[in-house]
């Protein structure tokens, strides 16, 4: 029996990092307005048509944007988005929903919509100084740096939040040329951050300083000149809140925060601050980014007709993804909130089946059946003494030293030999409803799984 769980990321991307081509039917016409990376493709193997609506310059909405290329190169990100548009797909770049068309507009030229305009807006922190130059919100700092090159950081940076896109940012800025040294403040503690844990530990192998349960209460603007210090490094410190930004001359030149009690010693309110536990934290480049609180831009939505909930989410029939609109479907971090990129294709194949059923005039509530495998894989003999020396393949990973000042891929992909050894050691859960017998297939080439009862 494996030791440790499977590695489901780096089995992803083996495949992710082969280039493939796929073929695609050739029909017409249906509709797919703004888009973030949600699979057309699935569409296209429906048989229908389809036209993008993308408010950018180029396809990929977050993974372009956003998703430094230390975690997937962009290359690999540009081919598999290749890979999806052919003479199938037609894609109007440019134009955003909101400012050059409206859903009514779509509703006179397509038969059926899906919406999936992501969460590009950050709530604001509502912190004195807040709009000095100087300050960004995380995904407008990873977007300027994605998709024009800017590097907008300099000497040291503060970032205030604890999830996936506070801590991309600490790791981007960090790469920067004239960055000094990175902060990450988070008002919680390390374990409740909600950043993936491997990104964290990569984070302060990288030199990424995190102070947690620390609050920002005040942004002071930076003075033009940063002494040159210490080389780059990213602390961590938890339990501090940022309640202030101080700026000069209309730059931001430092953070106040407040330090808050752990949860064992909160005996205190939280907003309540001990005297002497108030922190001055000098910048020249600040990151406001509320841990997962990226938002939709959704308000203007509810002006064409769309129901939108306190959240400022899309209000969708959970099982169809049709939304209050006939024929309007959504899907993605417009009606979850920031959520990951698999999540996100998986449900646009959802609403791509949602939606043939409704250009069908079908039911679009499909009743619940079990899928079980057509073909039955016999499991791979191992004795015992064979499977307790099985153990999780880990991936090759660029050591913090060759990380610094440049973008190279981090985490590798496994080999395809270590590949096929991680899926060897499936338990096969299928076996539990499955057998030769009862699929009455011709045994397929054994590829995996341990033996078990």
């Amino acid at each position: 029996m494996p030791s440790n769980g499977l590695s489901p990321t780096e089995l992803i991307l083996l495949p992710i990092n082969r280039s493939w081509e796929g073929k695609r039917n050739k029909k017409s016409l249906q509709s797919a307005p703004d888009w973030q990376e949600l699979p057309r493709l699935i569409v296209l193997l429906l048989g229908y048509g389809v036209t993008v609506f993308e408010a950018e310059d180029r396809p990929g909405g977050m993974l372009s944007c956003s998703l430094p290329s230390y975690r997937l190169l962009k290359n690999i990100v540009e081919k598999e988005i290749k890979t999806l548009l052919n003479k199938n797909i037609k894609v109007e770049y440019g134009r955003a929903l909101g400012k050059d068309l409206t859903i009514q507009d779509l509703q006179q030229k397509f038969s059926a919509i899906f919406l999936s305009i992501g969460a590009h807006e950050s709530w604001p922190l509502n912190l004195e100084n807040e709009d000095v130059e100087g300050v960004f919100p995380s995904i407008q700092f990873l977007k300027a740096f994605n998709m024009r090159g800017e590097e907008l950081a300099r000497g040291h940076v503060g970032v205030i939040g604890g999830g996936n896109s506070a801590v991309d940012a600490a790791r981007v800025a960090l790469r920067q040329k004239e960055v000094i040294s990175v902060s990450l403040l988070y008002r919680r503690t390390r374990e409740e951050m909600p950043a993936y844990e491997e990104e964290i530990d990569a984070a302060l192998e990288e030199g990424v300083r995190i102070e947690t349960l620390i609050s920002p209460v005040k942004i002071h603007v930076r003075q033009e000149e940063i002494e040159a210090a210490i080389r780059e490094g990213v602390e961590l410190e938890t339990l501090v809140t940022p309640i202030k930004i101080y700026s000069k001359e209309g730059r931001v030149v430092g953070i106040e925060c407040i330090k808050k009690p752990s949860r064992r010693d909160r005996c205190l309110r939280s907003s309540q601050a001990h005297p002497d536990s108030r922190k001055r934290i000098q910048t020249g480049t600040g990151h406001p980014d509320s841990g997962y609180r990226r938002k939709t831009k959704s308000e203007f939505l509810a002006h064409m007709g769309l129901e939108i909930d306190k959240g400022g989410r899309i209000k969708i029939n959970r099982k169809t993804l049709e939304t209050s609109m006939k024929g309007v479907f959504a899907g993605g971090d417009l009606v979850t909130g920031p959520n990951t990129v698999i999540d996100a294709i998986a449900t646009g194949k959802k609403a791509a089946q949602s939606i043939d059923r409704f250009l069908q005039n079908k039911p679009l509530t499909i009743p619940a059946t079990p899928k079980l495998p057509s073909i039955f894989i016999e499991p791979a003999a191992v004795d015992e003494t064979a499977a307790q020396a099985l153990r999780r393949v880990e991936p090759a990973v660029l050591p913090p030293s060759a990380r610094i000042k440049n973008f190279r891929e981090v985490t590798m992909a496994l080999p395809e030999d270590q590949a096929r050894a991680e899926c060897r050691r499936c338990l096969r859960c299928d076996l539990a409803f499955t057998s030769k017998q009862t699929i009455g297939q011709p045994m397929a080439v054994a590829m995996g799984g341990v033996q078990h009862d």
